[in-house]
């Protein structure tokens, strides 16, 4: 008997969080122009929520004068448990992410909040940041009334005064880790440093942070009208033809939320694709598989219709060699009709698919993509047939998606309209499992846990009664992505 299919509403996306971050002498009303702007945009609101305001004691004066301020590492400490009161890690399921954004001296809170979370236990807190955003931060220290606050400190010491200081031996030093443990980070799921994207801003006219303070070691940024206050101004425009500097400034800040730039170091995809049609083939029909100089008969009693394609986003920046494989059976074979072009595979991974026929693996170069139908950034796209890949008791396939990329939206179709043609019924119908699960790094080609429900969540499927099945999921990175499903002969004719 079929199994019993439903037609469910796509798994809703995770929360979205924007985490405001004040700096020196100032307090969470330092966003309201910006909060309101946000708030009125269907744009921001339909993806977004805004965090309840983060505080903390900073003041030039200390009134009164007994009550101590507190330094960037204390107020770091205090980031770290207002974010997991307000937007708690989560299981795998149902995720969270943020958008940290701070001003001024806030940009070194929440620099000294990811190195002191790489210090401790708390370093996987760190996988849930989506970005940073800084807005006329010192990462080297500012130079404007710096006298003034000297003079003022040799009375009243005050240490996130010294924090703000040219060249302050803590705040370089945290900026430096920043640079070793996130700037330049190869990988996710490394406790001691994860490639967390970070643009800055700075103004025209700041005379408080100069912009070689404000850029820092950070690779993305830009200028923007303003000077250091002014540049939390910000009105959404009415229109495109709104030239005034603060719909000029809201209009730069949206583009990064909305479109955060990648990292150096890890893909930054637009969408990935992977999309498989099965038929049944007859299986005294005898393929000819030719591969390399080898050529021999096999005989298979399904074909599967393969197509892997890849669109890297806009704001990808990672021009190191991306990989599109598949490996299938070591009785199957693989029939490459299109491979990705241009592609630069190694001769030695040539040399595997030639000698099996049963592997391929390409490379190729995301600055030398260009768009394909229906893609608007650099596309790479294979598609293969596979013989004898789907056999009974093998109807499943996995992929893992790496340490170092990021996927902003993921396609997964199965499509088993010719088998449903034919009379077969579903026995098990296709279930998309997601886990976080890698195999051992003892033994990296132990996929057996993969497809395990246990080791991960299930998502629903959208499907038409021709027998295909899609799903859709957003924002990924690291872990395993596979579905499985089963198939029942057609009943005998009497």
């Amino acid at each position: 008997m079929q199994a019993r299919m439903t037609n469910e509403e796509p798994s809703r996306p995770k929360k979205r969080w924007i985490v405001f971050v004040h700096g020196f002498g100032s307090s969470d009303e330092t966003w309201t122009s910006l909060r309101n702007a946000l708030l009125s945009d269907e744009r921001v609101i339909a993806r977004f929520e805004i965090a309840p305001a983060f505080n903390y004691l900073s003041r030039l004066f200390r009134i009164p004068i007994y009550q101590r301020s507190p330094n960037i590492s204390e107020i770091a400490g205090q980031l770290r448990d207002h974010l997991r009161r307000v937007a708690p890690s989560s299981d795998r399921n149902s995720r969270v992410d943020l958008t940290l954004v701070g001003h001024s001296m806030g940009g070194l809170v929440i620099q000294k909040y990811i190195e002191e979370c790489f210090a401790s236990p708390a370093a996987g807190e760190l996988q849930r940041i989506r970005q940073v955003i800084l807005l006329a931060t010192p990462n080297f220290g500012s130079r404007i009334i710096s006298g003034l606050r000297k003079i003022v400190s040799l009375f009243l010491p005050n240490p996130q005064e010294q924090a703000l200081r040219l060249f302050s031996e803590n705040t370089c030093d945290t900026h430096e880790k920043i640079r070793d443990q996130v700037i330049d980070a190869r990988q996710w799921g490394d406790s001691h440093g994860l490639p967390i994207p970070f643009y800055c801003f700075w103004g025209d006219s700041d005379a408080v942070v100069p912009r070689a303070s404000s850029r820092g070691y950070f690779l993305y940024g830009q200028c923007i009208p303003g000077d250091h206050n002014s540049i939390l101004k910000m009105t959404r425009p009415k229109d495109e033809t709104d030239s005034g500097p603060e719909g000029k400034r809201y209009h730069e800040f949206v583009s990064v939320l909305l479109d955060p730039h990648g990292h150096s170091n890890v893909w930054e995809i637009e969408r990935f694709t992977y999309a498989v049609k099965v038929s049944p083939h007859p299986s005294d029909d005898a393929i000819v598989a030719k591969h390399g100089v080898v050529q021999r008969e096999i005989q298979s009693d399904n074909v599967a219709q393969i197509i892997h394609q890849v669109e890297f986003s806009a704001k990808n920046h990672c021009a190191d060699p991306y990989v599109l494989k598949y490996g299938t059976s070591r009785h199957g074979w693989i029939d490459p009709k299109k491979p990705p072009l241009p592609h630069h595979t190694p001769a030695d991974k040539r040399a595997i698919y030639e000698n099996s026929g049963n592997y391929v693996w390409y490379e190729v170069l995301p600055n030398e993509l260009k768009p394909l139908e229906g893609t608007q950034g650099p596309t790479a796209r294979m598609e293969l047939a596979v013989y004898r890949g789907y056999d009974e008791g093998r109807r499943d396939f996995h992929m893992h998606l790496g340490k170092r990329a990021f996927y902003r939206r993921l396609t997964f179709r199965v499509d088993l309209s010719d088998y449903l043609a034919q009379g077969w019924t579903i026995k098990e119908e296709p279930t998309l499992v997601v886990s976080e699960y890698e195999p051992p790094s003892d033994n990296p080609d132990d996929h057996s846990l993969c497809l395990d429900p246990l080791h991960g969540g299930t998502e629903p499927a959208s499907w038409d009664r021709r027998g295909v099945w899609t799903w859709e999921i957003s924002d990924r990175k690291e872990g395993m992505i596979g579905v499985r499903w089963d198939l029942a002969r057609p009943s005998p004719r009497s």
